[in-house]
């Protein structure tokens, strides 16, 4: 009881701090209902532009993407992902949480893409703070699969995009992935549906903070190519 007493009063007290700090961007903040009213907040140090907080012994300090602090780090939505010693391509790799994530599990490279010029400036300054080796980040625009390098994972969050891009994609350059996962907007059966035609075994899990979308979690069945 003590602690959750103590991650609301974090959270009230970050809350008001970024309605200080960052009013231009509050109200969208609020609306995807962020770190601020979860229990985890009494673990993280917001400044109002500057997040800090522990993960696997390292201390982290990110600049921007509060929205999705806690589901990457602390609820590890993509930790189904088997990275160690593997390339894992990141589309829509956002501020660079999640190439930070795939770094420090072990990823042998990471090969990152967001078609927002400002996240990928920031991805860059989030993974050179933090010294993340092995990391890649550029700006791009994902049109189809078959843009994409080989590797062996694919994280993919492109805000709905997801969708034409299966629907469009050849059989071979969704098969170059062993394991794929991405957060699905909007429904997930068509996408699903093509995994498990081409073989994948698939997982749906845990509905995201907004309750609009879900993680889809993909592997080749006995996890061969």
């Amino acid at each position: 009881m003590k602690n959750k007493l103590a991650g609301w009063a974090a959270s009230i007290r970050n809350l008001w701090m970024m309605r200080q700090l960052n009013a231009a961007r509050f109200g969208e903040i609020l609306n995807e209902a962020t770190i601020y009213g979860t229990p985890e907040a009494g673990r993280v140090h917001f400044n109002g532009r500057l997040a800090t907080f522990a993960f696997l012994g390292r201390k982290l300090t990110l600049r921007e993407g509060e929205v999705e602090l806690v589901e990457v780090f602390f609820h590890d939505i993509y930790g189904r992902l088997d990275v160690k010693g593997k390339t894992v391509i990141d589309a829509g790799c956002g501020v660079g949480d999640t190439p930070i994530v795939f770094s420090l599990r072990g990823a042998n490279h990471v090969i990152g893409y967001d078609a927002n010029e400002k996240r990928i400036e920031t991805a860059k300054w989030n993974v050179g703070r933090n010294c993340i080796k092995n990391t890649d980040l550029s700006c791009r625009f994902i049109k189809s699969l078959a843009e994409l390098p080989f590797g062996e994972a694919l994280k993919i969050d492109i805000e709905g995009g997801e969708h034409e891009i299966f629907r469009e994609a050849e059989d071979r350059d969704i098969l170059k992935f062993d394991e794929i996962i991405m957060e699905c907007h909007g429904g997930y059966n068509d996408i699903e549906g093509r995994l498990r035609g081409l073989g994948y075994e698939t997982e749906i899990y845990n509905p995201t903070f907004n309750g609009r979308n879900v993680m889809l979690y993909a592997k080749k069945a006995g996890g061969k190519r």
